[in-house]
């Protein structure tokens, strides 16, 4: 378990990262009377290696930041606090997987899951569901087990989880992890070239199944009307916010992802 530390101001953040190596900082919006893009440029200068994250709890500050880009530089990427704790542990293995995918996919083969959401509101909320499904498929492929060795092996094999929130930065990841990936669950409309791209998805969808026909893919969106396109290319569709998200979700992985029964299937 995660030693934390708390403080209260800017300077004893700063005074406890000079003494000590963090391995990832969690900042609020406010913290006394300094901004987060302050104290993110400090902590840069002091450790530039250490993540900081930042925490909101108020849904006006997500409009907020999207309005002064050039001024998250120093931040590694914006959670919202939805009142689920399950959200720490999601943040904390966020930073793990982004750090050691490329030795664990290189040494270890680990099989690697691309997320692609924009919305800080939905994936602060669906990482944790997420995470959750993963380590609760592992945890029943680690009681067939016999000794505890094979079992700590099974546990740290589990599929690394790495988000993207625009378009760029899920081919890139893709290009670099393909042979590893082993499905792409995206949304629709996110951001492409730096600007709002209705459909991105579907570009994104129709470029990865021309380098890749069989990955599974799970597409989600609150607009079904691009249900119909999806299923036409091959891939599953689930409608965000409907009631039988996590059903659905504990399905898809469970059949594509190699956990639950072996299946044999004809044509």
């Amino acid at each position: 378990i995660p030693r934390i530390t708390s403080v209260p101001t800017k300077e004893e953040a700063l005074k406890k990262i000079s003494i000590h190596n963090y391995d990832l900082v969690i900042t609020m919006m406010r913290v006394g009377e300094t901004i987060p893009y302050e104290l993110s440029s400090a902590i840069k200068k002091i450790s530039p290696e250490t993540p900081v994250l930042l925490l909101l709890n108020n849904t006006g500050d997500i409009n907020l930041i999207s309005k002064f880009p050039d001024k998250m530089v120093h931040i590694d990427n914006v959670f919202y606090w939805n009142g689920d704790s399950k959200l720490f542990l999601a943040m904390i293995k966020y930073v793990e997987d982004k750090w050691n995918c490329d030795f664990d996919t290189t040494v270890g083969l680990v099989r690697v899951i691309l997320l692609v959401e924009d919305s800080v509101n939905f994936y602060s909320s669906y990482l944790p569901l997420l995470y959750a499904q993963i380590m609760k498929q592992t945890q029943l492929l680690i009681d067939t087990e016999m000794n505890d060795m094979n079992k700590r092996l099974r546990m740290r094999a589990r599929p690394k989880v790495l988000l993207a929130n625009n378009y760029e930065d899920a081919i890139e990841i893709y290009k670099k992890y393909n042979e590893f990936i082993v499905c792409l669950i995206s949304d629709i409309d996110f951001p492409k070239n730096g600007d709002d791209y209705l459909g991105a998805g579907i570009k994104l969808l129709t470029e990865i199944r021309s380098l890749n026909v069989d990955i599974p893919i799970l597409m989600q969106s609150a607009n079904k009307d691009y249900q119909e396109e999806v299923l036409n290319k091959n891939a599953s569709f689930i409608r965000k916010h409907d009631r039988n998200l996590i059903k659905e979700l504990k399905v898809f992985i469970k059949t594509n992802l190699g956990y639950g029964d072996f299946i044999f299937k004809d044509e």
